[in-house]
């Protein structure tokens, strides 16, 4: 008998895949509850029960708009969207979107690298997304993995006096918000709530902020880690100055946090490679690029429909 229950985060206590493989610290409450802190609307997780034992679970942020209930990926919650327990099959798993669908008028949500979808009854639209995750290995063969430019970078920012230090959220916030302006990336945070969600995120110990900077002046480069320790991953967000990722501050900065996540067993998920420029630096630091997927997925072709007008009207992102 498979069921699905909403829970939301005053209800939510375990994590119910904190075991699996494919789960994530973007389903525990404390993350969760930041995400809450954002206002955008309700935040909670779905899952899905077989004979009462959890084999699916996602968490969701929930929105009443215009065209009805739409559940989106919360943000700063990289693309772990939806958990599948291991050995689940195909059939159980279009079974369980199926009944995410019924509940809202449209869902979109992302799956985990390399996961292998069914084929959908339902109207969706499947787009391939790829990452950077650099895997643990011995520092030498992390650093000839290095593109030349990049190793050049590292020991010219070396060659300066920079210093690492641990960082304030508020001071990453003021730093991305100027990175997306830059690169003309829209981001539906403002700075205020973004430092706000940053600092109940390190608060509760999910994930820690360092940066770069010259004695006595602001940072240069800034970097956001949240540890996955069951999974032994780390997930990287990052943003720099243009002064920054020109004398290879940012470059400095990354290598340090890959020498510390490497060491510790853990892999570095750089989080993205779909912008120019972002991507070419992140691929600049080896690893493998895989592919991530994000489905939009609706009830019928109406609320398909009702969706894509408006996401054309800019009534929805």
């Amino acid at each position: 008998m498979l069921r699905i229950e909403y829970k939301g985060i005053e209800d939510l206590g375990h994590n119910p895949a904190s075991e699996w493989q494919s789960g994530n610290i973007f389903c525990e409450h404390d993350w969760l509850a930041a995400v809450a802190e954002m206002e955008l609307g309700e935040v909670g997780i779905w899952q899905a029960l077989w004979h009462d034992e959890p084999v699916a679970v996602a968490p969701a942020l929930w929105r009443r708009t215009t065209f009805g209930r739409m559940a989106f990926l919360p943000p700063l919650t990289p693309y772990w969207g939806l958990a599948l327990k291991p050995g689940i099959d195909s059939n159980t798993a279009v079974r369980i979107m199926n009944e995410l669908v019924k509940r809202c008028v449209g869902w979109r949500i992302s799956f985990p690298p390399d996961q292998t979808l069914p084929t959908f009854s339902f109207p969706s639209r499947l787009a391939i997304h790829t990452t950077q995750i650099i895997q643990p290995q011995p520092k030498e063969q992390l650093w000839h993995d290095l593109t030349p430019s990049c190793r050049q970078k590292i020991h010219s920012a070396q060659n300066e006096e920079l210093t690492l230090h641990y960082g304030e959220p508020e001071e990453l916030a003021l730093l991305m918000a100027e990175t997306f302006r830059r690169r003309k990336v829209y981001f539906p945070l403002d700075r205020v709530t973004l430092a706000r969600t940053l600092t109940t995120l390190v608060d509760c110990g999910l994930c820690h902020i360092k940066g770069i900077r010259r004695k006595g002046g602001s940072s240069l480069s800034m970097r956001m880690v949240a540890r996955d320790k069951q999974r032994k991953i780390g997930y990287d967000i990052a943003a720099g100055s243009a002064e920054g990722l020109r004398g290879g501050a940012g470059n400095l900065l990354l290598w340090e946090e890959i020498e510390e996540e490497t060491a510790l067993g853990h892999a570095l998920d750089l989080v993205g490679t779909g912008v120019s420029g972002v991507a070419e630096f992140k691929r600049s630091f080896g690893g493998i690029e895989k592919s991530y997927m994000v489905l939009e997925m609706f009830r019928d072709r109406v609320s398909e429909m009702r969706y894509r007008l408006g996401r054309r009207l800019g009534m929805l992102k």
